[in-house]
């Protein structure tokens, strides 16, 4: 793997780490939820873990099985992008209201 390989990879988790930070504040903003369950040990925290892992896997998992010979690099993109996703809409469903 060339430096070119990991200077991209590199790219792509930081660029990632953007994108969510972004993703949140802008789920934030339409829904007025924060990214944090309810506090309390019940069933939001639950569904919130629910939705972000289950969501974040069914969105990865697959190319990963159906493209086994792919470039790491994609399969990493895709389980970023399924963790982006299911972040959003843990947050969207699950997420602390602010009070307004």
């Amino acid at each position: 793997m060339s430096v070119y390989w990991w200077l991209a990879a590199i790219a792509l988790v930081v660029g990632a780490g953007g994108v969510q930070a972004r993703a949140a504040a802008l789920v934030e903003r339409w829904t007025g939820r924060e990214s944090r369950p309810t506090p309390g040990i019940g069933w939001p925290a639950q569904l919130y873990s629910l939705l972000y892992y289950g969501i974040a896997m069914g969105i990865a998992l697959p190319p990963i099985y159906l493209l086994p010979d792919a470039d790491p690099l994609v399969q990493t993109s895709f389980l970023l992008a399924g963790i982006t996703i299911g972040a959003m809409v843990a947050q969207a469903v699950c997420g602390r209201k602010i009070a307004s």
